[in-house]
């Protein structure tokens, strides 16, 4: 992939995670702010991309920071919104690619 591939990937993640995780902390009644948010998905975006054992490392940047920025406890409330904005995710690009299927592309 070129440089612009993963800027282009870099930005749009963080966005997208960033918005399931304002949702979740929305739906989960946790206290914290939508750049908060943007700013934990970019940097676990970020420690996403190392080559061996990045993701790993992303999820414990993704639960530390949850911890610090937001008021959410490790458990239930940080693992819970991970599972939650997963699920946004997941119904997010789920519908999109039913949408791309209907329409024949």
């Amino acid at each position: 992939m070129t440089i612009i591939g993963y800027a282009l990937f870099f930005v749009v993640s963080s966005l997208f995670v960033g918005t399931a995780l304002w949702l979740s902390m929305k739906m989960l009644k946790v206290e914290g702010t939508f750049p908060a948010m943007l700013i934990i998905a970019a940097v676990m975006t970020l420690v996403g991309f190392i080559p061996w054992g990045g993701k790993i490392l992303s999820l414990i940047t993704l639960y530390f920071m949850l911890h610090k920025w937001t008021t959410a406890d490790f458990w239930p409330d940080a693992v819970l919104m991970t599972v939650c904005a997963g699920m946004i995710e997941f119904a997010v690009i789920f519908t999109l690619g039913l949408l791309l299927l209907k329409l024949g592309m």
